[in-house]
């Protein structure tokens, strides 16, 4: 059996940051707009939505994730937008207020880091026979 890897660019990722009234950034989030070969519109995934701990409950994370959602549809035309996020703190109600619904099932595969943040790749090797 063999593989062929091609180099293709199906991504581009917005930085979204909300600012206050003194023009100071309170919060960020980030938007992937990610197409493939199966759908001839793009699709969205919202990441790393993050409203610094002394602005909460100020209603910033809403009106950037509103922006967000606006931009995904309206700017970059995206057929759906994606999200993942633990159900903590409420999280999971806060976003079906926004619009989200629950949807499928996630899966997560996590790779040992070593001190530098590099990927160990000892977990892998180890289940190779696995398959």
């Amino acid at each position: 059996m063999d593989f062929v890897v091609e180099d293709k660019i199906y991504s581009v990722t917005k930085r979204f940051a909300i600012l206050n009234d003194n023009g100071i950034e309170v919060g960020h989030g980030l938007l992937y707009i990610l197409s493939d070969e199966s759908h001839n519109k793009p699709y969205g995934y919202l990441s790393d939505v993050l409203i610094k701990e002394e602005f909460r409950a100020g209603g910033f994370g809403g009106k950037l994730v509103r922006e967000i959602i606006r931009a995904a549809k309206e700017d970059f035309k995206c057929y759906k937008l994606l999200c993942t996020s633990r159900d903590s703190r409420g999280i999971v109600d806060w976003y079906k207020k926004l619009g989200f619904r629950a949807h499928s099932t996630g899966f997560r595969m996590d790779f040992d880091l070593d001190a530098a943040g590099a990927v160990s790749y000892t977990h892998l090797r180890a289940h190779e026979t696995d398959s």
